[in-house]
């Protein structure tokens, strides 16, 4: 996801993103976050303060995790 920072002037903006489950790729097979289990929805609010940026956001989904400790 790549957002142009240069179309945020006055009035904040609000981004919505769904990103199934096939985007995450690990980059190692014995990685602890071993995919998404399901879609992984995004919304983000991007305003702008002087020269700097203000996101808020929440993120919203399910990680399939390696167990690190086993009894």
């Amino acid at each position: 996801m790549i957002i142009d920072l240069r179309t945020i002037l006055h009035s904040p903006q609000d981004f919505k993103f769904t990103f199934e489950s096939d985007w995450w790729e690990n980059e190692e097979a014995d990685d602890q976050i071993q995919g998404l289990d399901g879609p992984l929805k995004v919304k983000l609010r991007i305003s702008r303060s002087g020269r700097k940026y203000i996101l808020e956001g929440h993120l919203f989904g399910w990680f399939r995790l390696r167990g690190a400790r086993c009894l």
